[in-house]
């Protein structure tokens, strides 16, 4: 992995575990978000139960992982590539649902899980990665993909710690470009203590037949 990918390799070491110190999640933010994900989830046309396999992808820490289960979802998954925070997640769920992996390399089979979210994840991805890892979520999920990411209408980069770290942009927009319906979107606004950043959700499905090796 070293030097093949710079920027996985940033968020796997040293500069993901300083990541995780600084942007700690309260228990109150947790119940926060916990009613954010129910509002976008719990809903009958979603379709969504307490057995349903979910799987966050950069699940860092497990913060949406906790909201999640106060959601009463009970089959929840990770993929993490920082193994401090991989360590953390095992004590949220069993070891064996903790997947060392990250967006361009799931470690699942097509149409595993009923969901795949990530959350300030997409944002981390190299523009020249991106295609291929949103693609990858698309691949492991059977219905929907929910993307919970800070927004730009075109990819906007920005210097992090030093570098290009960072990549603002439309993903809700290049999801449906690879092939995927919207169900629903919209704004997490700090200041309204919904649990997140000033970041757009967006909702969305796989139609039926669709398979990633024929997405141009």
């Amino acid at each position: 992995m070293s030097g093949m990918n710079p920027e996985l390799d940033f968020w796997a070491g040293a500069g993901g575990d300083a990541y995780q110190r600084r942007n700690a999640v309260t228990d109150t933010e947790v119940k926060q978000r916990a009613t954010s994900l129910g509002r976008i989830l719990w809903t009958p046309s979603v379709g969504l139960g307490p057995s349903s396999l979910i799987l966050e992808v950069g699940a860092g820490p497990g913060s949406n992982l906790r909201a999640l289960k106060m959601c009463d979802f009970t089959n929840l998954y990770a993929v993490e590539p920082n193994a401090t925070a991989r360590a953390v997640l095992a004590t949220i769920l069993s070891s064996e649902r903790v997947y060392d992996g990250h967006t361009g390399a799931i470690p699942a089979a097509d149409g595993t899980f009923d969901l795949v979210m990530t959350a300030g994840v997409l944002i981390h991805v190299h523009p020249d990665r991106l295609r291929d890892c949103m693609v990858e979520i698309a691949r492991v999920s059977r219905r929907y993909v929910l993307a919970i990411e800070y927004f730009a209408p075109t990819c906007e980069p920005v210097v992090y710690y030093g570098a290009e770290r960072i990549w603002r942009n439309d993903f809700g927009k290049l999801y449906l470009d690879f092939g995927l319906q919207r169900v629903s979107n919209g704004f997490f606004w700090k200041q309204a203590d919904e649990g997140y950043d000033n970041t757009v959700w967006t909702l969305l499905e796989k139609p039926v037949g669709w398979r990633a090796d024929e997405v141009t």
